[in-house]
């Protein structure tokens, strides 16, 4: 086109310091992306010759490719073409063993159906969960796994994953705009704490998880529900902590057992949470549960080993990784599913809970 004016890749101080740093090293997809003001998912469908992307972005696109020689990977291509067949997964924390341990489960069944698997860690940054979109998205997957987390991104996830089939596991979509394979972590919460009351309990603290997740805003709700359903109203300053990392444990502990009136048990909305309290109770010099009562879900195999054995809610987290990944090979198949799966779990009484001192034998 003649009267077609040449992008300016160096327009500005802040766009030739980005070139320069392009200079030594191989230039990324991202890279381009950010000199041509689009996202990592155009630039793919540039490459690809997809429709939907207008002349003018596509021409920009181009030359952005032409001046910082961008080339693409061979296994970035071969994704995107489909000579490999994959499938990705987004986990919020490669060090919680219940993430892990359904990533297992996704990637039983993956192998045994021939999918490769791109495993990626969010660190619960809702940042990175949306480069894994715009990845997944430029590799052209052909199914995507969510595990866990919140729902806070749900909806710019849904538009840049586009049509990619996209499971969640763990948890519910928000507006249900992805199927899931869930547990019901109201239920379980609720069961954890009858258990305390029926071993006669009535000064119970919680400490809470991430309000954005399912799993602690269910949680905690099931927690609250479980004791006005008995006719105990909670304490609000028996409630303490706020997030799913350990230091918020270990600091609501603290606050929770440093009081004048400790409660008698303490629920936990993780395993991971209650063994790092755990700690916490006996440097402070209580017993458990002589003196208070500790239990939480998930069910870890950490939870069989502590000092004492920790009495939990039991997670099939295998389980729901391999029926996540299944209701992904029927979404990609075209055999969609017609509901959410939502699978059961248990009560594990160990050694962690007793009734309170006052009334223990």
């Amino acid at each position: 086109m003649d009267d077609a004016r040449p992008l300016r890749v160096q327009p500005t101080r802040k766009d030739r310091v980005f070139v320069a740093d392009t200079v030594n090293r191989r230039a990324s997809i991202r890279d381009v992306a950010q000199a041509a003001g689009v996202s990592t998912g155009t630039v793919s469908r540039v490459l690809n010759n997809h429709a939907y992307v207008s002349a003018e972005v596509r021409e920009r696109v181009r030359s952005v490719i032409a001046q910082l020689g961008y080339q693409p990977s061979p296994v970035g291509r071969a994704l995107s073409t489909r000579t490999i067949t994959a499938i990705g997964i987004l986990i919020p924390d490669m060090a919680d063993p219940v993430f892990m341990v359904i990533a297992q489960g996704i990637e039983s069944v993956a192998k045994s159906r021939g999918y490769a698997v791109m495993l990626a860690n969010s660190d619960r940054e809702p940042a990175q969960e949306l480069l894994f979109a715009d990845l997944m998205a430029q590799f052209n997957v052909a199914g995507v796994l969510i595990v866990g987390d919140s729902r806070r991104n749900d909806h710019d996830l849904r538009r840049r994953l586009g049509a990619i089939p996209t499971v969640v596991i763990a948890r519910r979509a928000a507006g249900n705009i992805f199927p899931a394979v869930t547990i019901d972590h109201y239920l379980a919460a609720k069961a954890a704490t009858e258990h305390l009351i029926e071993l006669g309990h009535r000064r119970i603290g919680a400490v809470r998880g991430d309000p954005y997740s399912d799993a602690g805003t269910y949680r905690f709700r099931g927690y609250v529900d479980a004791m006005q359903g008995h006719g105990i109203e909670p304490d609000p300053s028996l409630a303490a902590g706020g997030s799913f990392a350990m230091s918020s444990s270990v600091d609501a502990t603290h606050h929770l057992c440093g009081r004048p009136d400790p409660p008698t048990a303490i629920f936990y909305p993780s395993d991971e949470l209650a063994l790092g309290g755990m700690r916490v109770i006996k440097d402070l010099g209580f017993r458990i549960p002589n003196d208070i009562s500790v239990i939480s879900i998930n069910d870890i195999p950490f939870a069989t080993t502590s000092d004492p054995p920790l009495t939990t809610v039991h997670m099939p987290a295998r389980e729901l990784g391999t029926l996540g990944m299944q209701t992904l090979i029927d979404l990609i198949a075209g055999r969609g599913p017609a509901r959410d799966v939502v699978l059961g779990m248990d009560l594990v009484i160990r050694h962690s809970t007793a009734p309170p001192p006052s009334t223990a034998g």
